[in-house]
């Protein structure tokens, strides 16, 4: 029988400081895989424009992953596609 992977999310996007990007971390068995960071801007025409790059949770920090998406769910998918086995502290949860 097959294990499945209860994933999990944060409920809103988090601000870090740049104007340019917000963040959603990812858990896996409550325990920190990573975080799926949306990057947006407004076009000069004033179209909303965003895109998604995934960093895994590794040896105490972030490291880049796949390549940018399209869509959140895409993101996530590429995240969870490129685990491999973690080590570090994880760091504390949004409050």
């Amino acid at each position: 029988m097959e294990r499945t992977m209860p994933l999990r999310t944060d409920d809103c996007w988090h601000y870090e400081g740049d104007a340019a990007t917000r963040e959603k971390r990812v858990y896996r068995d409550e325990a920190l895989i990573g975080r799926v960071r949306r990057w947006h801007m407004v076009e000069p025409d004033g179209r909303y424009c965003a895109w998604f790059a995934t960093e895994q949770w590794q040896g105490g920090r972030f490291h880049s992953v796949g390549e940018l998406q399209a869509t959140f769910d895409e993101a996530l998918i590429c995240l969870v596609s490129c685990l491999v086995p973690m080590a570090g502290p994880a760091p504390k949860p949004w409050q």
